[in-house]
């Protein structure tokens, strides 16, 4: 899948969408930029270690209740580009690790 579809999937799915019908995704969706370990895409604590930047991406489903969004840790990823986690978020929902 490419970045324009895995984008609207994920804007559109039903799990983000408030009582109005109205997307939350950005509002449930967490963006970290982080520099790892390129040997394990891990934090180091050797701070040298860390030379590779990642993208980080944690979501969850809108709670129309509540008005919160609940964390998903199936659903976290992450991708050496912005583009790349998006397409993998997008493919773990679509692989049912939602939830939802």
């Amino acid at each position: 899948m490419e970045f324009y579809d895995a984008w609207w999937y994920l804007y559109n799915h039903p799990k983000y969408k408030d009582e109005y019908n109205n997307s939350k995704f950005l509002e449930c969706t967490d963006i970290s930029v982080v520099k790892v370990n390129p040997q394990n895409n891990t934090i180091e604590d050797d701070e040298k270690l860390n030379t590779k930047t990642r993208i980080w991406l944690e979501t969850g489903e809108y709670n129309k209740e509540s008005g919160f969004c609940y964390h998903e840790i199936d659903l976290d990823c992450g991708g050496d580009t912005y583009e790349e986690a998006i397409i993998k978020l997008s493919g773990l929902m679509k692989e049912g690790n939602s939830n939802v």
